[in-house]
This record gives structure tokens, C-alpha cells and sequence, in this order.
């Protein structure tokens, strides 16, 4: 659902489905003064789930072609007992179908099953480039 304000910027407010997947290594490795030598052990996992989000996003003209977006999401509750997104960027629109962004990101998933338990935050720069068509 797109609305539209009287200064020109526009909420979105937007629903779907986040993919998420782990894949995970671990090698150790114990040294002992022992005759036994060392003793190493590895273990591997993958695991991958969708949840569904919600969230909001607004976009702020700033100047020809440039324009501020700031998109929040919340999600979980089928595979993750939580997820969110955040993220702010500066844009600009070089044509109607390439636009380029900057900006930061915070993200966080927390899941917590049997045989499972992973909370990951990424936050950082971001760098994208959008082709629309």
C-alpha cells in the first residue's frame, strides 16, 4: 500500500516472506604432551527457513534525483522466534529503471528450535545498486 504525503515523499507499508540460511563449519583441534599426539574433530551444518515480514518503508525527496529512504521490517514466528531489518539510505536516480544507494543496515534473527540456536546481528554499510523493470 503506497501513500502518498503533501511534501512529495511516500509510505509504503509491505508485507512478504525472509529466506535465511546458515551454513556453519567448526574444525578443533587439541595438542596434548600425551603420546596420543593431537586429536581433531569437525562438524558442518545447514539449515535454511522463511518467515513472514511486515514492515514500513518512507521515501524523502531531497533534491532532482536524489531522495532519502528509511524501511523498517519485523518478522518470525513460523521457522524464527524473531527477525527484523532496519535500514536508512541516500539515492540516486539515474534513470527511471537504475537507481544507486548508500546507506547502513541493522539486522537481527534469532532461532531457537531442538537441535538449533543461532542470534546473529549484522549492521554496516551498504552499497546497492537497483535496476527496476
Amino acid at each position: 500500500m503506497l501513500y502518498p504525503c503533501a511534501d512529495g515523499s511516500a509510505t509504503t507499508i509491505f508485507s512478504g516472506l525472509r529466506y535465511s540460511r546458515i551454513d556453519a563449519e567448526a574444525d578443533a583441534t587439541v595438542i596434548t604432551p600425551l603420546p596420543v599426539g593431537s586429536l581433531a574433530r569437525s562438524s558442518s551444518r545447514d539449515e535454511d527457513w522463511i518467515d513472514p515480514v511486515v514492515g514500513v518503508r518512507h521515501v524523502f525527496p531531497l533534491a532532482k534525483s536524489w531522495t532519502a529512504t528509511v524501511q523498517a521490517d519485523i518478522g518470525g514466528g513460523l521457522d524464527s522466534e524473531f527477525s527484523s531489518m532496519n535500514t536508512a539510505t541516500i539515492d540516486y536516480q539515474f534513470s527511471e529503471t537504475l537507481k544507486l544507494s548508500g546507506g547502513y543496515r541493522y539486522a537481527r534473527i534469532d532461532k531457537d528450535d531442538d537441535d538449533l540456536l543461532f542470534e546473529q546481528t549484522a549492521k554496516g554499510l551498504l552499497l546497492g545498486l537497483s535496476f527496476n523493470f
